[in-house]
């Protein structure tokens, strides 16, 4: 049994499959804002999509980065975190040595000096000039702790524990003030 289909139902039917099936994918890859209505990705929608995705992801490094660099001072030195200390002792809770801190806050530097590189660097759509303020400073305000804990975990001196509590409340009030616009963005 041969069954005949013609030529211009067989062309309608491949259309039909075809628009549904770039449809489906469409409404699969469609950003949508807080309403839920679907957002159109125009060049610049797209660069404040690009922007604010690598906010976030530099907002994240910022806490990483804090957080490595105050489990190097002791707990009487650090103001209570909001987020969870990375703990860098070695096995059985032996103190780190000055070698062992030193590397760690080396590494950390080079990597907050990354992401001011990389903030220097990003395009930054026009509407969101504030908001590149605010994460510029907030790097800035975290490269300044770093150097205040490189400063105490090479001579530490109580002297220098104020301005280290200080400066790690702003650098914590800046990525909270971060995580409430970035997230209101969503």
């Amino acid at each position: 049994m041969i069954i005949t289909v013609n030529k211009k139902i067989l062309i309608i039917g491949v259309i039909v499959v075809l628009t549904v099936a770039i449809l489906a994918i469409g409404l699969a890859v469609t950003p949508f804002d807080k309403a839920g209505n679907a957002v159109l990705l125009t060049t610049g929608n797209r660069q404040i999509k690009a922007y604010l995705d690598n906010a976030r992801a530099w907002r994240q490094t910022l806490d990483e980065t804090r957080g490595q660099l105050l489990s190097l001072v002791p707990a009487a030195v650090t103001p209570q975190p909001t987020v969870e200390l990375w703990e860098p002792a070695p096995a059985g809770g032996a103190p780190l040595s000055v070698y062992e801190q030193n590397r760690i806050a080396t590494a950390v530097v080079n990597r907050l000096v990354e992401v001011n590189t990389q903030v220097d660097r990003a395009t930054v759509p026009q509407a969101l000039q504030g908001t590149h303020a605010m994460v510029r400073q907030a790097v800035q305000d975290h490269l300044q702790l770093a150097n205040l804990i490189l400063d105490y975990v090479g001579a530490p001196d109580e002297a220098k524990v104020p301005g280290i509590q200080s400066q790690a409340e702003m650098c914590q009030q800046d990525t909270t003030r971060l995580r409430e616009l970035l997230d209101e963005g969503k």
